[in-house]
């Protein structure tokens, strides 16, 4: 059985990944764009494309391809990998829709005033972010998940469908579920008439199907293997994984040299995770092994 996720564990990872997203993109990205010293280097930031593309990337970790190898057994590792990046984007995209909501709300209130990234500061952003949107983003995953935990609505839907599936066929139905709500949520983002009434229904949707999946199809200890992807992440972008100039000598090198073997930095990262550590004695193992 998995942990619950309690409010002062919640608390803890979206502030997280407030923080690890505003250090990558810049303060701003919660308008949806990154920041760069070049305007050629800003990017529209999607959150909906990156959730069902990781989904994509999960159901790659088992063996479904009818004409690849018949003797590939399941990579549940990074079942586990991809659920923790999964979070990192649900997580993002319920930041990201607690700013707009509150936007709305001083708009409504202060006669058409409009925030945009021009005309607030980072200092501003920081302040509304420790003063009212961080408990925000906690309560409205909690009052979501209460109302699915009461009803089960998800959950049914999607039991149904996997016991109606074919043998073969049944693991991937929580998982497709939950990449098609996404590229539904991606498609509405591509518009800029997009309203938040139309993006609410998704985000619940999304946020309900992945409870369903962390605790109903999934073993993982969601906290710490998010934990130590954060690190991984922070521990990347300081060693040159979002490179510009692609001749630059401090480009990040994902594959490692570990342990006799050349493997992945998430599967060294793993490799240390334990109940107790803290991030930077995670951080100073992985610079010690990416060094070595």
């Amino acid at each position: 059985m998995n942990k619950k996720i309690e409010t002062n564990m919640l608390e803890t990872m979206v502030d997280k990944q407030f923080t690890l997203n505003s250090n990558m993109n810049g303060i701003h990205w919660i308008f949806g764009k990154t920041t760069a010293d070049l305007p050629e280097h800003e990017k529209v930031i999607n959150w909906g494309r990156t959730i069902y593309m990781e989904v994509l990337e999960l159901i790659e970790s088992y063996p479904w391809k009818h004409w690849a190898d018949l003797n590939a057994i399941t990579d549940k590792l990074n079942v586990k990998i991809e659920l923790a990046d999964i979070w990192h984007f649900i997580l993002s995209l319920l930041i990201e829709y607690a700013f707009s909501q509150y936007f709305e709300a001083v708009k409504k209130e202060n006669k058409g005033l409009v925030i945009t990234r021009e005309t607030v500061s980072a200092d501003q952003i920081q302040d509304m972010w420790d003063s009212h949107i961080k408990h925000s983003v906690v309560t409205y995953f909690e009052e979501v998940i209460k109302v699915e935990e009461e009803n089960k609505s998800t959950s049914k839907i999607i039991r149904t469908k996997y016991d109606n599936a074919r043998e073969g066929e049944k693991e991937f139905v929580p998982f497709e579920e939950l990449a098609i709500s996404a590229m539904i949520l991606s498609t509405i983002a591509n518009h800029t008439e997009e309203t938040l009434e139309q993006k609410m229904g998704l985000v619940v949707s999304v946020i309900t199907i992945f409870h369903t999946i962390i605790n109903e199809y999934v073993e993982i200890d969601l906290e710490l293997i998010y934990m130590g992807k954060t690190v991984l992440n922070q521990f990347r972008q300081d060693h040159g994984y979002k490179k510009i100039d692609s001749d630059s000598k401090k480009n990040y090198k994902k594959l490692w040299n570990f342990n006799g073997e050349v493997v992945e930095d998430n599967v060294v990262m793993f490799s240390f995770l334990k109940e107790g550590i803290t991030d930077k004695e995670l951080y100073i193992l992985l610079e010690q092994s990416y060094k070595a």
